[in-house]
């Protein structure tokens, strides 16, 4: 196979071509390959006229210089590909919403208390309709940040709809989100929709509340689930709101969102940081100070608290009301 059979020409025209470039052959009367007969011969030239590798010129023919022949068949090729491209693209658009759709019609009709289980593959379409059909807050137990994908596209964008709408979105995530760029970038997106954030010191299942109206609960921290299951049970729905309002109660403001307020400072910053047991680099990366400033700055503290210890500095400053 020839280096332009990805431009759909046969061997057998790449080679009387480059024999042609290489002047082994004249124009009018090929040289035949060995083997070859003067059909086949005749057969290729006929293609190299048609694909514009040979020209017919004063009654001969013309072999055309590659820059402008073989390029222009590349740059034909390259148009084909991205039209496709945008035909793949629109088809992946219609797969999402037909799936939309399909989860939409199936969440109309779930007025029952059973329990629907999707798999994980289908869930985010499926939770994109529960939003869309909803009408409370959208409350999140954030196990962790997923792959980046189309339904993430539209999950967001069902996310950004239902802000807009006035809805409120909030949302408590594990401390490993502080350590990891990937789930702090994920925090900010969600943050910059609107959502208020608190922080866990322990492991956060997977549940997404949509007011008192639908839940969908997955995994657990250690065992992503291959099924999300998915219910409008109101006894069901209430039970997961009241856990989501005990996370939420007994978590710290996620230090620099929204939930923690305008007016904190550096320090109460620190604390927190400190408090929800982050690395003094990561601390360091969230206040944008050095890792030798923020340890000075905790030796002061300790310092002044008389605490020999981060535990007991930890223990002083919660009596005192600080963290």
């Amino acid at each position: 196979m020839g280096a332009l059979a990805v431009l759909g020409l046969h061997s057998d025209t790449e080679t009387l071509y480059r024999a042609l470039l290489r002047g082994q052959s004249a124009p009018g009367r090929p040289v035949l390959p060995p083997g070859w007969s003067v059909d086949r011969a005749e057969a290729t030239m006929d293609e190299l006229r048609t694909v514009g590798l040979v020209e017919d010129e004063g009654g001969s023919a013309r072999v055309v210089d590659p820059a402008v022949a073989v390029r222009r068949l590349l740059a034909r090729e390259e148009r084909e590909i991205e039209r496709r491209r945008r035909r793949l693209a629109e088809a992946h658009e219609a797969i999402e919403q037909m799936e939309s759709d399909y989860q939409r019609a199936r969440v109309e009709v779930l007025g029952n208390p059973q329990i629907d289980a999707v798999d994980a593959a289908l869930a985010p379409a499926a939770l994109v309709a529960l939003i869309r059909a909803g009408h409370g807050p959208v409350s999140t137990l954030h196990q962790g940040a997923s792959e980046r994908s189309p339904a993430d596209r539209a999950l967001f964008e069902a996310l950004a709809e239902a802000a807009s709408s006035g809805r409120v979105l909030r949302g408590v995530y594990p401390r490993a989100l502080l350590d990891d760029q990937l789930w702090e970038a994920w925090a900010r997106r969600r943050a910059a929709l609107g959502e208020r954030q608190r922080l866990s010191n322990r492991p956060v299942p997977a549940v997404v509340i949509i007011g008192g109206e639908a839940v969908a609960i997955g995994g657990g921290a250690d065992r992503p689930a291959s099924v999300v299951l998915m219910s409008r049970a109101p006894q069901l729905v209430q039970a997961f709101t009241d856990t989501f309002e005990a996370w939420w109660q007994n978590c710290s403001p996620l230090p620099g969102g929204q939930d923690q307020g305008e007016g904190v400072d550096e320090q109460q910053r620190l604390l927190s940081l400190l408090a929800a047991g982050c690395k003094d680099e990561t601390v360091a990366r969230l206040l944008g100070l050095s890792v030798r400033t923020v340890r000075r700055r905790v030796a002061e503290l300790m310092d002044s608290s008389g605490a020999s210890t981060r535990m007991q500095l930890g223990v002083q400053l919660a009596r005192r009301g600080l963290v």
